[in-house]
């Protein structure tokens, strides 16, 4: 047996070849004729004609054009069922070409079956990671969807969407100059999804809009795109103005604001309530400042006449004392920037004309004034399933520099989010409380827990007024506290911008807290802990929560139902 095996290739003659590539021309020459054909036809719309044409090709020479274009034939004349059919096996047939996965989704879209249609686009990127056509097809659908973020994460995988312009509602020119000066982004960046939250934070910061939006568009220029910030502005129509003067009548209280005035930005928020023994008026200029990253100063001048009775709160010792009158009058200003969207600072001033009557000189129960300086922070960090929120406030006062009292302290809150269900809009939250302060603190600058104009932190049931009077929420110069809430969407209600308003969430929740307060001058009961359960719905626009809750405080036993008006949290 010889020691090798030799392997010999036979050379085919150049009359084998050349009768090989005649013969493969004779039978594909009628299938390209007949492809070419039928593009002709569909140019000139006459579907049928395609139909018939391609249909006999793909008998007799199956091609990836001819099933494309009968497939397309199909979708135009509206028999999407035999358009989706054929892609669907075209696609099997010619697992490397893209366009019928791409003409799946198409169809899936037109059908409404946006998950399907996200599928085969996703199943295209996955064979062509560079496919314009899939990746602005899908990007399309999660922006049709709300959602930015994984629109703008698709587009940055080809590193798109390069910014040819920036549009405010499709205007040539902005309609508004918070918009430019509020922009993280411009003409030749690839925008990121970070900075365009950080637009929207600025924006919403400004206060003069309701609702913000995103579009991406194709631009004439090619490889380019238009970013089209959708804005819908506060409103100043008569129905507004109504509104505002009527909403807070139940609470004896009637507000009045004006938006944007002349198109410069400044905006007037007014607030009275004629209660006779909570008085307040409180004017409020905001002024968003023609600066890079759009910070905003707000001046405000607040002026209260109000009666305390704090028996419910003050050691045995003090209960006679605890009917007390409280008047100011105090004007300050605070200046907001937001760098990033996940950073927010501000810092701030305040003087108090104060003219308190009572008789606990400890409290500040005098004629005594206040200067304070406040400085705060929130910090957010998330990820795909939790968030969240560091705030940190803290104050100074210094009768060196203003005023007649020193003291100072802070407060820090860590807030979190748990996303239960996403497509449920099912969430868990949670957030702990710590506060401290130090000093000649007046009663005027204690931590007060519950529910209230007057309180800074939740305690949901427990009410900052009894039969209109103050005084009745826990306080103290220390506390801890923690809440806790299950909360759930139940529906969203298109609103159609009716009173600059495009859509209400509306959600259920259950809620416990529980928390401590402590006072280092020993005048208030303190040392228990205070706990809390209940109920209510939330009406969520995109800036605003109006929460209604029935509490019930679990030591007293009692009941309250109430209702309050905060920025919206998360």
């Amino acid at each position: 047996m010889p020691d090798h095996i030799a392997v010999t290739r036979r050379r085919r003659s150049p009359f084998c070849l050349g009768f090989i590539l005649v013969s493969l021309f004779v039978q594909t020459a009628p299938a390209l004729a007949q492809v070419e054909e039928a593009r002709q036809a569909m140019a000139e719309e006459d579907y049928l004609r395609v139909v018939e044409i391609l249909s006999e090709a793909i008998r007799t020479a199956p091609s990836a054009d001819a099933s494309l274009y009968l497939g397309l034939a199909y979708r135009n004349l509206v028999q999407y069922d035999r358009a989706l059919e054929l892609f669907e096996a075209a696609a099997r047939m010619y697992p490397d070409d893209v366009r019928f996965l791409n003409e799946t989704a198409e169809l899936h879209v037109r059908n409404r079956d946006l998950d399907l249609a996200k599928d085969s686009l996703r199943q295209a990127l996955a064979i062509a990671p560079e496919d314009e056509i899939a990746t602005d097809l899908l990007a399309s659908i999660h922006l049709s969807e709300g959602d930015v973020a994984a629109a703008l994460d698709t587009w940055n995988e080809v590193g798109q969407p390069r910014i040819d312009e920036v549009l405010q509602n499709f205007s040539p020119a902005y309609l508004n100059r918070s918009v430019p000066d509020a922009l993280a982004f411009g003409p030749g960046e690839v925008l990121v999804y970070d900075d365009w939250r950080t637009t929207e934070s600025r924006l919403y910061a400004s206060k003069l809009y309701t609702n913000l939006g995103l579009d991406v568009e194709p631009s004439p220029s090619p490889d380019l795109y238009n970013a089209i910030v959708h804005t819908t502005p506060r409103g100043n129509t008569p129905s507004d103005i109504l509104l505002d003067l009527l909403w807070g009548i139940p609470v004896k209280s009637t507000f009045l604001d004006i938006w944007d005035i002349r198109h410069s930005g400044v905006s007037v928020r007014s607030h009275y309530r004629w209660d006779k023994d909570r008085r307040r008026i409180r004017g409020q200029l905001l002024i968003p400042l023609p600066l890079p990253g759009l910070p905003v100063l707000e001046l405000r001048n607040v002026w209260r006449s109000e009666q305390w009775n704090m028996a419910t709160r003050l050691r045995p010792e003090f209960e006679p004392e605890a009917n007390f009158h409280y008047k100011s009058n105090s004007i300050g200003f605070k200046l907001r920037a937001v760098p990033d969207y996940r950073v927010e600072f501000s810092v701030g001033l305040e003087y108090r004309n104060r003219a308190a009557s009572g008789t606990i000189t400890e409290l500040g129960m005098n004629a005594r004034n206040s200067g304070t300086f406040r400085f705060g922070a929130i910090i957010l960090a998330r990820n795909k399933r939790l968030k969240t929120q560091f705030r940190l406030d803290g104050f100074v006062a210094r009768a060196a520099a203003l005023g007649d009292f020193d003291f100072s302290g802070g407060s820090l809150e860590i807030a979190n989010r748990f996303v239960i269900d996403e497509d449920e809009a099912m969430f868990f939250d949670w957030s702990v409380t710590g506060g401290t302060a130090r000093g000649d603190l007046p009663v005027d600058h204690y931590f007060s827990l519950g529910i209230g104009s007057t309180t800074q932190h939740l305690l949901r049931g427990h009410v900052a007024s009894d039969q209109g009077l103050y005084g009745r929420s826990p306080m103290g110069t220390d506390f801890v506290l923690l809440n806790t809430d299950v909360e759930r969407r139940i529906v969203r209600v298109p609103m159609f911008n009716a009173l600059s308003i495009p859509f209400v969430d509306i959600k259920v929740l259950a809620f416990f807290d529980t928390a401590k307060v402590f006072d280092r001058q020993r005048i208030f009961t303190q040392g228990l802990w205070l706990n809390d359960v209940g109920a209510g719905f939330r009406f969520e626009t995109p800036t605003t929560s109006f929460t209604v809750v029935y509490g019930h405080d679990i030591e007293s036993g009692e009941d309250n139902f109430y209702s309050y008006v905060e920025r919206r949290f998360w």
